[in-house]
């Protein structure tokens, strides 16, 4: 063999011995119900299906407002809540969902914080975050911290440190 292909060999070699420890760690995993740090996989995880769907944006200016629009076509989904820190944004879509036949969503406009009142005040299925990037993370941790599902339009975070 020269030189080469014993490189080349050690290194497929080595790759395909990562690979089957990885799944075998993985499958071991799966069928204990187990994932990375003793935590239920949520692999399996199931629930029924919600009716109607409680929906509350935190955001809703340019995208959001976008988004909301969109939302408001989708049958089985109301819009319960709003919060941006520009009240005009709130009454406009608030507007909006009434004008739609829906009841009129609850306003939270008490500056850039006030997304924790709504997300531990409103009976919701599913949170949603059109706001600027910096603060999608602290949206969707307080969704979750309260019970609800969180959603983005974009990426929550740029690396793992950012979602904790």
């Amino acid at each position: 063999m020269s030189d080469l292909n014993r490189r080349d060999f050690i290194r497929t070699a080595g790759a395909a011995g990562i690979g089957a420890s990885l799944a075998t760690l993985v499958s071991s995993c799966a069928s204990t119900g187990l994932s990375r740090g003793g935590r239920a996989s949520l692999v399996e995880f199931k629930v029924p299906p919600i009716e109607n769907v409680r929906v509350a944006y935190v955001g809703v200016g340019g995208m959001g407002s976008a988004h909301v629009r969109n939302l408001l076509k989708i049958e089985g989904c109301q819009i319960t809540a709003v919060c941006d820190i520009v009240p005009e944004r709130v009454e406009r879509v608030q507007k909006w969902v009434e004008d739609a036949g829906f009841p009129r969503p609850t306003g939270y406009t008490r500056g850039d914080w006030d997304f924790k009142r709504l997300c531990e005040t409103e009976d919701l299925d599913l949170v949603y975050t059109a706001t600027p990037w910096e603060w999608h993370t602290p949206v969707l941790l307080e969704a979750m911290k309260n019970g609800k599902h969180g959603a983005t339009e974009v990426n929550a975070a740029f690396n793992v440190e950012d979602c904790w």
